[in-house]
């Protein structure tokens, strides 16, 4: 900020809370006991700088290793850079943060009467947005859901599935008996015809029997 002039910027904030899963990426809500978001990241950066530089930048909370050799100090910083925003997972990420964002600046140059200071205001929004992540569906009310809108457009439901399932049972042991009878019923066949044989009984016989 200039001396003689002043910066105006507006801040909005949002406040988000995300949901917790068993995945690798997934959040957490609530940290070791006595440990916080920001302690993590500030201890972890400081033991990533002590041990691939041997010192630190000088804006961490432990100011006892400040870099004060120039290509060391270029080392840290970079080091900084890349964990900063944890980007490489050094710490676990928290359900619930804050995001702020920072309208276009509005400068200007001050009164004479104050040409010899800088002025610099924030104007903080009353609200505050707050986005809250939730699951849409539970497993009951998918089933629900599914079962509601079949019934309605196909008039089918889960009592219909018993009808259907009787009636294709029915219908394959009714095949497999109209088979094994059409089966049984046949002659075998050969290539020969079989003889005919006329008996004659003459009346003797007749009256013996």
């Amino acid at each position: 900020m200039e001396v003689g002039r002043f910066v105006k910027l507006a801040v909005n904030h949002e406040v988000v809370q995300m949901l917790t899963d068993d995945s690798k990426d997934s959040c957490v809500d609530v940290y070791e006991e006595h440990v916080e978001y920001d302690h993590c990241i500030y201890s972890r950066l400081r033991d990533l700088m002590l041990k691939d530089v041997g010192c630190t930048v000088p804006w961490l909370p432990d100011k006892s290793n400040i870099c004060k050799d120039y290509k060391e100090s270029k080392k840290a910083f970079e080091i900084y850079q890349q964990n900063r925003r944890n980007q490489q997972d050094i710490c676990p990420n928290s359900c619930l943060f804050t995001n702020m964002y920072f309208g276009p600046p509005v400068t200007g140059i001050r009164s004479p009467d104050f040409a010899n200071v800088g002025w610099g205001v924030f104007y903080f929004r009353r609200d505050i947005k707050m986005t809250r992540e939730y699951y849409l569906y539970s497993l009951l009310s998918m089933a629900a859901e599914i079962g509601g809108y079949v019934g309605l457009l196909l008039g089918a439901s889960l009592v219909n599935v018993g009808y259907i399932n009787n009636f294709l049972l029915d219908f394959c042991l009714d095949k497999d008996k109209s088979k094994g009878l059409n089966d049984s019923n046949k002659l075998p066949q050969t290539g020969k015809s079989m003889p005919t044989e006329v008996a004659v009984i003459s009346n003797e016989h007749k009256r013996w029997i």
